[in-house]
């Protein structure tokens, strides 16, 4: 369960590190936000630009851009049907463009079962 102003970790390769969330999409009474919810939220903190033969590298998202993204795995308890739980320690999210499209080409991390869009959920190394 998230909460407006609550800290989310970037898991692909955008660029990204931390997105804070100020704006929970699905209606005008959502105070929560959980698994298979949009966001939007602001950059807090990127990676470090690589020096490499260029002297300045193009970075895609700086601080304080805005994004969209989508909430695959989230801070809870997941029980399985065999007894056995699985605890995910932090909220991952994954940065959009207009809703549908990512802005990196990967995903890193596992899947939560709770993802129910087919699109997000082909992305992802491991599945639980």
């Amino acid at each position: 369960m998230l909460l407006k102003e609550s800290i989310c970790a970037i898991n692909d390769n955008s660029g990204g590190i931390w997105l804070k969330l100020f704006h929970i999409y699905g209606g005008w009474n959502h105070d929560t936000a959980h698994v298979n919810t949009f966001i939007k939220g602001s950059i807090q903190k990127i990676k470090p630009p690589k020096r490499g033969f260029h002297k300045y590298r193009y970075c895609p998202v700086r601080k304080g851009f805005i994004f969209k993204s989508f909430i695959f795995n989230a801070r809870y308890n997941d029980v399985k049907q065999d007894g056995s739980v699985w605890y995910n320690t932090t909220n991952d999210v994954c940065l959009l463009i207009r809703r549908r499209f990512l802005k990196g080409t990967r995903v890193f991390g596992m899947c939560s079962t709770r993802v129910l869009y087919y699109k997000f959920l082909i992305l992802f190394t491991e599945q639980f």
